[in-house]
């Protein structure tokens, strides 16, 4: 689902933004997964980097995930947890499942435990840009297979919305 904000300026001017959490959360997941490698030496940073990066790999595959549950599940099928529906969905899609990689080190960092650094032991960018891989393929094939659209086009959003109001800047990305 994509937000679109329109500011009233004092000059009597319009600025109209619009926005793609599901969208926005890949790019954000790209984004901290790169900025990792320009942490390599500070370990704090670095896990600031991978945390943000598997929180947002998760928050557009949960956003996904969602998006292909309205299409291919009953009310039924939608109850459930993320590795059910996915399996779900799998089958509907034509789809081999998929293996929820990094689950388990998001629901450490998220809940901690005894032991607060064992999630980074498990966590790297190799692993993080092999997860991240692994569940693009299967978003992109599963959306292809059942219609869903994956990523919001925000500057089509505001053209056409722009459009409607007559004269206009060309849309740019923010």
């Amino acid at each position: 689902m994509s937000k679109l904000i329109m500011n009233f300026n004092p000059d009597g001017s319009v600025m109209v933004s619009a926005f793609s959490l599901k969208t926005d959360s890949w790019h954000d997941f790209q984004y901290f997964l790169n900025e990792c490698a320009e942490h390599e030496r500070d370990e704090r940073n670095r896990n600031r980097s991978l945390r943000a990066a598997l929180f947002n790999l998760y928050a557009h595959f949960e956003a996904v995930v969602y998006d292909l549950g309205i299409v291919a599940l009953s009310s039924k099928e939608k109850k459930g947890s993320l590795e059910s529906r996915c399996i779900k969905i799998s089958k509907k899609a034509n789809l081999q499942g998929i293996q929820l990689y990094g689950r388990i080190s998001r629901n450490e960092i998220t809940h901690p435990g005894k032991d607060e650094a064992e999630p980074f032991e498990k966590l790297s960018q190799e692993s993080l840009a092999s997860w991240g891989m692994a569940i693009d393929a299967w978003l992109d094939q599963a959306c292809k297979n059942l219609g869903v659209q994956r990523f919001a086009d925000t500057k089509s959003i505001v053209r056409t919305f722009a459009s409607t109001l007559g004269e206009h800047e060309e849309p740019r990305e923010l």
